[in-house]
C-alpha cells in the first residue's frame, strides 16, 4: 500500500514545521518535524517500509510507529491531501 498526495498540493517548509495546502478545498495542513519525516518517507516508500524507517530512525517500537502513521494517513485522506493506492503487482 502506498500513500499518494493529491495533484493539487502545495507543500512549504518553513523550519522546522511545513504546511500542506489542498488548492481546490482550500484545507491546510500543518506538519510538526516528526510529521514531515513520515511525509518524506511515505512519498518514497510503502507504508511498511516507511513504518520500519520510522522505527529505526526514532528508536520506537514499531507496532507503536504502526498506529502514529495509520492516524497521520487517515488525517491526510480525511483533509483530501492524499490517495491511497495498491503497490502494483
Amino acid at each position: 500500500m502506498r500513500v499518494q498526495p493529491r495533484s493539487n498540493l502545495l507543500f512549504h517548509r518553513y523550519g522546522d514545521e511545513a504546511v500542506i495546502l489542498n488548492m481546490d478545498t482550500e484545507s491546510y495542513f500543518t506538519l510538526n518535524e516528526t510529521a514531515i519525516r513520515m511525509w518524506e518517507l511515505l512519498g518514497e516508500n510503502t507504508v511498511e517500509q516507511a513504518c520500519v524507517q520510522m522505527a529505526e530512525e526514532y528508536d520506537a517500537p514499531l507496532d507503536v510507529i504502526q498506529v502514529d502513521v495509520q492516524a497521520f494517513i487517515q488525517s491526510l485522506k480525511d483533509g483530501k491531501l492524499v490517495d491511497i493506492v495498491a503497490d502494483p503487482a
